[in-house]
């Protein structure tokens, strides 16, 4: 969807992402389908080395090679929210592992084999997976915190009309707009402001003029949070460009700014330039200049916020946010995006997905600012407490919602994997063993 909005750009790479990317992670499944077909392994033995192998790759294309983390299978279950709460001990790949291994239950009862038993225990892994974490958010109702009354802003701007320039203006109008509404459920107008991604149609820090219409939106002590670009000059020439988050006070003192880390490969910048300058080849995003990545991820803590991590559109689908350790845990997480790059498909409900899987794994609520949708608050189990749905514009008034104790998976990444699947792989085939033992006793009996 992302090549139909400039389509006279870049109508010649539709096919090659219409076919190529499919054809490129299909050779990426291709040696764990070899290894199912060819290796003389059990039918329960072939399904083990399927989903670990479907896990590694997907590891090798988040990290790797490609940084690419969608569509991962562990994805399939956010449908299900109890069965989500196991993200909190073993992330999205542990997930990957469970859908996998779930969903061959009825390969290994029709195969008959002598571990078609395999099937009855995972059979009643996922019944009691499925009990379990519906009691576990029976028994954990949504709360929200003390925290500044906050305000998420979605204009839903068309991507096409955010690129010209005779826009800006009636694009920051309706921003402020947004921003200005009298809520009457409200004793008081928010404290906090978020828009989303490149919601900032000019350069603030080169307009010093711009900060002084903003501030009107502000309350005293209060802040703006959005999404906008920064340039680096050499002379007159812009020779470095960051997307940013950028905060903003009621002094319209500019707080703290924060640079994507995690830029999309093609969309903000192309790779290894310096190696195929001579290719026709452009990002993206407006602009001829490449973005470049920020420094590091850290929490940023400003009054009156609690302490948070900020992340831009792509970030939040990296799992194992551990770039905090070092720091005090952030009390939430804040993603801003611009969806309006999906158009009307099913990416902006992926991505969605992506942030309410980050959430259990973290233990941390999330609020999503987005241009189009799907803007949403989310809590550490990840239930959307309110939303706004794609392609509406609106506004969401939330307080944040508390944060849960740090679970494993927050504590060590995707360092637990290996624990996991020792001990899951051990303790399927102990039971599994000892389970065909007392079937062939009772048989004996009768």
């Amino acid at each position: 969807m992302s090549l139909t909005v400039d389509i006279k750009s870049f109508f010649w790479l539709i096919p090659f992402a219409a076919m190529g990317i499919p054809l490129l992670f299909s050779l990426l499944m291709a040696p764990s389908l070899f290894l199912f077909w060819r290796l003389g392994l059990s039918p329960l033995a072939k399904v083990y080395v399927f989903a670990l192998l479907v896990v590694l790759l997907e590891l090798t294309r988040t990290y790797l090679f490609f940084f690419f983390p969608w569509l991962l299978f562990g994805y399939c279950l956010t449908s299900s929210p109890p069965l989500l709460q196991d993200a909190s001990w073993i992330g999205i790949f542990g997930l990957s592992f469970l859908a996998i291994l779930f969903g061959a239950c009825p390969y290994l009862y029709l195969k008959r084999s002598k571990t078609h038993y395999a099937s009855y225990i995972l059979v009643t892994l996922f019944a009691c997976n499925l009990v379990w974490g519906t009691v576990f958010l029976k028994n954990n109702p949504l709360l929200l915190t003390k925290s500044p009354m906050i305000r998420v802003i979605q204009p839903n701007i068309p991507q096409d009309l955010k690129w010209d320039s005779s826009y800006r203006l009636s694009i920051l109008r309706t921003m402020i707009s947004l921003s200005s509404i009298d809520n009457a459920s409200l004793e008081k107008k928010p404290d906090v402001i978020i828009w989303p991604e490149a919601a900032l149609p000019f350069f603030l820090e080169e307009n010093p003029t711009l900060a002084s219409h903003l501030i009107q939106i502000i309350q005293k002590k209060g802040l703006l949070i959005t999404g906008g670009t920064r340039r680096a000059f050499q002379g007159d020439a812009p020779i470095q460009a960051w997307n940013s988050l950028m905060i903003l006070d009621s002094t319209g003192v500019l707080r703290h700014v924060y640079d994507k880390v995690r830029l999309v490969p093609f969309g903000e910048y192309i790779p290894f330039r310096d190696f195929i300058h001579q290719l026709p080849l452009q990002k993206i995003t407006h602009g001829t200049l490449d973005f470049s990545s920020g420094e590091q991820r850290s929490v940023v803590n400003v009054h009156p916020l609690p302490p948070f991590l900020p992340l831009i559109c792509f970030e939040i689908g990296f799992p194992s946010l551990r770039t905090f350790q070092s720091s005090p845990r952030p009390q939430w997480i804040l993603t801003i995006s611009n969806d309006a790059w999906f158009g009307n498909s099913i990416g902006p409900y992926q991505h969605l997905h992506m942030a309410q899987v980050r959430a259990v794994e973290e233990r941390l609520p999330v609020i999503r600012g987005t241009n189009t949708g799907i803007s949403a608050v989310i809590d550490p189990l990840g239930r959307r407490v309110a939303s706004l749905p794609l392609n509406v514009q609106g506004i969401l008034d939330t307080k944040c919602p508390r944060s849960y104790p740090a679970g494993l998976y927050a504590k060590l990444g995707n360092m637990v994997l290996p624990f996991f699947f020792l001990l899951f792989i051990c303790g399927i085939w102990f039971i599994n063993f000892s389970l065909r033992l007392v079937i062939r006793q009772v048989r004996r009996c009768f």
